[in-house]
């Protein structure tokens, strides 16, 4: 990934984490610090589909829809500036674990983990409680769109899942489907 002003690679989509407890689902924060991640990179050169439009830069510097060209050149950071900052934050705590400071490729990442007991600093039970109503809080801002409720992070990927759960299957893009077939050396099952 660029850092913000430049064009060429210099850190990992650097995702980042953070998890918090509550008496019902908890509030999971996952973020790449990229404007799109590697492996939707991957997944659009394989179907042959272009990136948004300021997602990537070609080896020459220069903008690029190409996955192709993206793959060879640098993603767009995320955030500008800020993202950028955020990016170099995570690729400075991998360093941490002995990664390079300059991967090559998908080789010597490094990975930084942090996990604090509430317990350790507060009445765990209690903060369980006000993390909940916290985010209730948040869901209960007036949203800009009233068609569209205001989400914490975490919010649409448990609704998913619970979908998936209810009706025990996963949508999956035919052409995705197809490749995975191919992959797998079997025929391509008919429907009756």
């Amino acid at each position: 990934m660029a850092p913000h002003g430049g064009t060429e690679g210099r850190f990992g989509t650097n995702p980042i984490a953070f998890g918090f407890p509550s008496d019902d689902q908890p509030i999971i924060w996952d973020i790449g610090t990229s404007e799109v991640m590697l492996g939707e990179v991957m997944l659009r050169e394989r179907l042959g589909d272009l990136l948004d439009e300021g997602h990537a830069y070609a080896p020459d510097g220069q903008p690029t829809q190409d996955p192709t060209a993206a793959l060879a050149g640098a993603l767009a950071v995320w955030g500008g500036h800020k993202g950028s900052g955020l990016a170099l934050t995570v690729q400075l705590l991998g360093m941490m674990t002995g990664a390079s400071a300059d991967p090559e490729g998908l080789t010597d990442c490094g990975f930084f983990l942090v996990a604090i007991n509430p317990a350790l600093l507060t009445d765990a039970p209690d903060y369980r409680r006000r993390v909940t109503e916290y985010a209730q809080d948040l869901r209960n801002t007036r949203p800009v769109d009233p068609t569209k409720p205001v989400r914490v992070p975490f919010d649409r990927s448990a609704t998913e899942r619970s979908k998936r759960l209810a009706s025990n299957s996963i949508d999956v893009d035919d052409r995705v489907y197809r490749m995975i077939i191919e992959l797998a050396g079997e025929p391509e099952p008919t429907t009756g």
